[in-house]
């Protein structure tokens, strides 16, 4: 596994607990695991981050390319 993937999962994670209502961090673990074919894991984040966004347009179009990447 990518060092720098690990490095960034544990982050983003630490982040989720400080501030669990920025949508970014859930998008950012959507990201991460979808780079690590944990394609389940990613889509329950992408899932989470479009709910804490709810209809920032910016996030919602990011999250589209995490499903290209699972292959949705």
């Amino acid at each position: 596994e990518n060092k720098n993937f690990t490095e960034a999962e544990k982050l983003a994670k630490e982040s989720v607990k400080i501030h669990p209502k920025n949508p970014y961090f859930s998008m950012y673990l959507a990201y991460i695991n979808a780079y690590k074919k944990n394609c389940s894991v990613a889509r329950e984040y992408a899932s989470d981050a479009k709910i804490k966004a709810a209809g920032n347009l910016d996030i919602e179009k990011r999250l589209e390319g995490i499903f290209s990447v699972c292959g949705d």
